[in-house]
This record gives C-alpha cells, sequence and structure tokens, in this order.
C-alpha cells in the first residue's frame, strides 16, 4: 500500500515538476490606452497576454503609468519585467526582443452634419480646427505645428465636446471611438465620420539578457499557436471602416 501511494506521488511529480519549474511572476510596465490597455489593468490586449499566459505558471501583473513614466520606468529596470505599447518609444530597439500583439489605427472623428463640404488629404487640412486630444498625448506638438488648435481632456469627455462643437474633431483610437460612439449614441454611428491617421503597433518587449526573456518567448510561441488557430482574432473589437468623407 505504501508503495502505491510513493508510486502515485513520483507519477503527479512527473506531471507536475514543468508547470512548477516554469513558474514565474512577471511585471508589465504599460500605459493607458483604452479599450487596448485600461487604468486597471483590463482590456483587449490583457485578454490576448491572459489567453498567452494560461496554464503555462506565468503570472502577470500590470504596473499601469502615464505614457512618459511608462517608458521612463521600464527604461530603469535593468534585468527584469516587460513593455506592453509602441515600440516607437525606444530609438534604439538594438537591446529589446520585440513581438507585436496586434496593429490598430489612430482616426479623427467629427460630426458629418457639420463637416458637409469637408476634403481631407492629410493633417494639413485641419489647420484652424480645434482638435481634442487625451490629455498627455506625444502627438500636441506635431498637430500645433500643422496650425491644429489642440485641446486637452479625458478621453470619456471628447465625444461630448464633440457633439456639442466645443471641439470639431477628436483624435483617438479607431475601436475605442467607434465603442463610445454606439454606446453613447445607440443607431446614430452614422452620424460620425472617422478619418484615418496612423497605423499603430502593439508590442510586447523586453530587454535582451533579462531575467524575463524565457515568458516572453512563451507568450510569443503561444501567441503564435493561437493566432494559427483563429483565436487572437476572437479577442478584438469591431472597428470603423477606413475612408476618407
Amino acid at each position: 500500500m505504501k508503495s502505491n501511494s510513493v508510486l502515485a506521488l513520483v507519477f503527479l511529480g512527473i506531471f507536475l515538476w514543468p508547470q512548477l519549474a516554469a513558474s514565474e511572476s512577471v511585471d508589465i510596465v504599460t500605459f493607458s490606452y483604452p479599450p487596448y490597455m485600461n487604468t486597471d489593468g483590463s482590456g483587449i490586449l490583457a485578454r490576448i497576454i491572459g489567453e498567452t499566459t494560461k496554464n503555462t505558471g506565468i503570472r502577470v501583473s500590470y504596473k499601469v503609468y502615464p505614457r512618459k513614466r511608462a517608458v521612463l520606468v521600464f527604461n530603469q529596470r535593468e534585468t527584469e519585467g516587460l513593455f506592453l505599447g509602441e515600440r516607437g518609444y525606444f530609438p534604439d530597439l538594438k537591446n529589446f526582443e520585440v513581438f507585436t500583439l496586434l496593429e490598430f489605427r489612430t482616426v479623427f472623428v467629427y460630426v458629418k452634419a457639420n463637416h458637409p463640404t469637408l476634403k481631407y488629404k492629410g493633417l494639413a487640412d485641419l489647420a484652424g480646427k480645434r482638435v481634442g486630444v487625451s490629455f498627455g498625448s506625444v502627438l500636441i506638438p506635431l498637430f500645433k505645428d500643422y496650425g491644429m488648435i489642440v485641446e486637452e481632456a479625458h478621453l470619456e469627455n471628447n465625444l461630448a465636446r464633440l457633439q456639442t462643437g466645443r471641439i470639431d474633431f477628436w483624435h483617438t483610437v479607431d475601436t475605442a471611438a467607434l465603442g463610445m460612439v454606439k454606446k453613447t449614441y445607440p443607431g446614430r454611428e452614422k452620424d460620425f465620420g472617422f478619418l484615418d491617421d496612423e497605423t499603430h503597433t502593439a508590442d510586447l518587449m523586453v530587454k535582451k539578457g533579462s531575467r524575463s526573456t524565457g515568458a516572453f518567448k512563451r507568450m510569443v510561441n503561444r501567441y503564435i499557436i493561437l493566432e494559427k488557430q483563429g483565436e487572437i482574432r476572437k479577442l478584438l473589437e469591431p472597428r470603423p471602416e477606413k475612408g476618407k468623407p
């Protein structure tokens, strides 16, 4: 009877050892850009990360900061942790391993009735227009260089300011814009126009030589499998159609 118990423990150890050996806690430094990442560590990217770490023994903890501080905090980390954001915040990538989780678009949202003759070919066409952005947007200097009148506000306030005419355009992430329009003005999505701005990437990054490199590679490998199976696509949200006015 005793020998059977010992054998059972041995076999149990054989099955559990890979998971126990691979168990690891990983901090992910990031910033809020709803609906991809929210201040509470939820969002589309959090769901994707959750799938890539499921049953792997990797325990993720999100450290969400304002954008500039997130980059500073991650740069100060010498040997551990991952960064979730855009690779463009790091001019020199030779010291990083980078994997793109998804691409997303930024758009200029406007009320069609307020701009019936709008012609748009690029940023120069928005000179003199009042453009709402989220607090701390890194694009403020660029927009001002093109002659826009830039006004900062919280993400959730910009749609109301757009609808009341306090701003002419609202610059934001495509899925955030469409989601808020559907929620606030159900059935009226066609009242709003979406001007394409740029395509961005949401990247998972680790410093070369970091103790978190192993977790990074396991997450990337799992992501590739899930993408081939079509599971990543199921985690994404609807986007407004691409187009001009």
